[in-house]
């Protein structure tokens, strides 16, 4: 399709997030580019979220690679695009960077984006049915289901080496897709391992947070505060369970 029909076609969409993302798609992958323009890329991620530059460069390589493994669907613009909409509370979730621009962080927004990307998509080849190919076009009903399936064929294979970084860092997406797909049940895991992996999430997010007696203090005595104290610790809960189920799984 030539930019003319592009841009005719887009007209078609009527939603404007779901144009922005059309257009977003077309963008060159951000697999493909090289560490200078990721650099570019990355940080003007940290100037829009105001987080200071990291004093070494090889966790943000780093990032590069783990964009590369895990979604090598997304596009330059895709990828700043992303960020946009979860400041201004598009997604499913509005992610906390907690002033730190890691993998964890990037990889929960982009996970969220690829659900509102898959919506697009489908209205875009709705109204371009007579342009593209229907060979070529997104398939509706199981593009999302094979996305996480992927995800999770690969985590398997990382468990077989003992590598779980990855498998951590999109655990909480995973955890609730186990559920979802039928993959998983409460009887998935022992009590045991319930237990450890709640007693584990409280102690990570008060390391993380530096959390002392004052400052839980402070978190109980506000509502909202308790509220997303208790959201973090369910999320670093999922993520164990979610490695724990690795590897329960590779045993």
């Amino acid at each position: 399709m030539d930019s003319k029909d592009l841009l005719n076609n887009l007209g078609k969409v009527y939603n404007a997030d779901f144009r922005k993302i059309i257009a977003a798609s077309t963008d060159e992958l951000i697999a493909m580019i090289d560490q200078r323009r990721f650099l570019e890329l990355y940080y003007a991620q940290l100037v829009f979220h105001q987080i200071p530059q990291p004093e070494r460069i090889e966790p943000v390589l780093q990032s590069h690679s783990f964009l590369q493994d895990h979604f090598s669907w997304c596009s330059c613009k895709d990828f700043q695009l992303a960020f946009e909409m979860n400041a201004a509370g598009k997604l499913t979730s509005k992610h906390n960077s907690f002033k730190s621009f890691d993998n964890m962080f990037i990889g929960n927004v982009l996970s969220d984006y690829k659900e509102l990307r898959n919506d697009a998509m489908k209205k875009w080849n709705e109204v371009n049915v007579n342009y593209i190919d229907t060979s070529k076009q997104l398939a509706p009903s199981t593009e999302g289901i094979n996305y996480m399936q992927d995800i999770f064929d690969k985590d398997i294979d990382y468990a077989k080496e003992g590598k779980f970084r990855s498998a951590y860092m999109l655990g909480t997406r995973m955890y609730d897709w186990l559920y979802s797909s039928n993959n998983a049940t409460d009887e998935s895991w022992s009590e045991e391992e319930w237990s450890s992996a709640k007693k584990q999430a409280k102690k990570n997010i008060a390391d993380e947070q530096e959390l002392t007696r004052t400052k839980m203090q402070r978190i109980t005595s506000n509502e909202r505060m308790h509220q997303l104290y208790k959201e973090s610790v369910m999320n670093e809960m999922k993520k164990l369970l979610y490695v724990q189920f690795l590897k329960n799984k590779i045993k």
